[in-house]
């Protein structure tokens, strides 16, 4: 949601910035607004942004990962889960990881209110939500290309979920869930734990017509996915030859693309590269 900061002498007006924000950077801002320090002794999870509001241009912020840890029940609104949002290469990212898949929410005495969730079949999603707000596409569906494209990022910020859940000082104390089906407390999650996947991909045969300068490709593909053909001479050297092929599953054909190195008696070699 949005954030708006006015303080008139201070803050410039009709500025704007897309630096993240948490709740709990409202304290150390107020803080340093005030002239005041952080007490000592005690990590915070919050980070000022009171420089970055004065000038957001001098004074660039870019926030680290947030955290949301929710060990417990609530209703239809809310699954007990853990929850990581980053920045990563200009896109932000929301890793979520839920506990008890079947929860759909508790009993209502209210016979005219419906539950408002279904059990779900994975623990973990990932959405990039600077261009999926409504979190519509899960980014670790299944497919292989997907976790190709994703995998990293995902598991890069799995990892930060584990250090921030599993930090050692004395004035941190993050409970565990104890599932209602059961009675077990569930440990944290970790990157080990995400759905890895695996398969084919890359090209399966390459035909080429030498009189034409054209090849045709047989590659293994996804519905969904877009990939590029890149062409080489050397195995170090690839250029794009043609973008945006559509998969199919399981097997894409793609027939008589121009290839304007083919040529003599030099080897021609073909890749496949996911379009991001």
């Amino acid at each position: 949601m949005p954030l708006i900061v006015w303080q008139p002498g201070s803050i410039p007006a009709g500025r704007q910035t897309d630096t993240l924000v948490h709740s709990v950077d409202f304290y150390p801002t107020l803080v340093e607004a005030g002239g005041l320090s952080m007490p000592g002794g005690i990590n915070f999870d919050g980070v000022s942004f009171a420089e970055h509001v004065v000038d957001p241009i001098a004074n660039p912020r870019d926030r680290g990962p947030i955290f949301y840890h929710f060990p417990g029940y609530l209703d239809q609104r809310a699954r007990p889960c853990e929850v990581v949002l980053k920045r990563v290469n200009g896109e932000d990212y929301k890793l979520i990881y839920t506990y008890d898949l079947a929860y759909t929410g508790n009993p209502s005495s209210n016979e005219d209110v419906e539950e408002g969730l279904d059990p779900l079949a994975d623990h973990w999603e990932l959405y990039k939500y600077s261009s999926d707000i409504s979190e519509t596409d899960d980014l670790l569906d299944g497919s292989l290309s997907n976790w190709l494209l994703y995998g990293g990022i995902a598991t890069e910020m799995a990892d930060d979920l584990s250090v921030w859940l599993n930090q050692d000082s004395a004035d941190w104390n993050a409970k565990k869930l104890t599932v209602r089906a059961g009675g077990m407390q569930q440990a944290f999650p970790t990157s080990a734990t995400l759905p890895v996947q695996s398969g084919n991909f890359g090209v399966i045969s390459a035909d080429i017509d030498s009189e034409n300068q054209t090849v045709t490709i047989s590659f293994f593909g996804e519905v969904g996915f877009l990939y590029d053909l890149q062409a080489s001479n050397d195995l170090e050297n690839w250029n794009n030859i043609v973008t945006n092929l559509p998969g199919s599953a399981p097997i894409t054909t793609a027939s008589g693309i121009p290839d304007g190195g083919i040529g003599g008696d030099r080897q021609r070699y073909y890749r496949i590269v996911l379009h991001d």
